[in-house]
């Protein structure tokens, strides 16, 4: 509750699919993750709700991952394939 009233959003190893999903509510410009190993990844974090820029920081230092913004959307791409 906290965490909410605080614009936060928290995630207890959630999978990252459903973690874009979340902030594409709070966003004009949706996060979409490619590739079922990056949608199915577990993510723990404390987030700001409208800081879509921190999240994206966070989830590009991971092993294979790169992040391409485009004009309609920011992708979020599996580099291992």
């Amino acid at each position: 509750t906290v965490a909410w009233v605080q614009h936060q959003i928290e995630f207890d190893r959630q999978p990252l699919g459903n973690v874009a999903e979340e902030f594409n509510r709070y966003s004009d410009v949706p996060i979409v993750i490619q590739g079922s190993r990056l949608r199915d990844l577990p993510i723990s974090g404390v987030f700001n709700e409208y800081d879509t820029d921190s999240f994206l920081a966070f989830i590009a230092r991971l092993d294979d991952v790169e992040i391409d913004r485009v004009a309609d959307r920011i992708l979020v791409v599996d580099k291992s394939r």
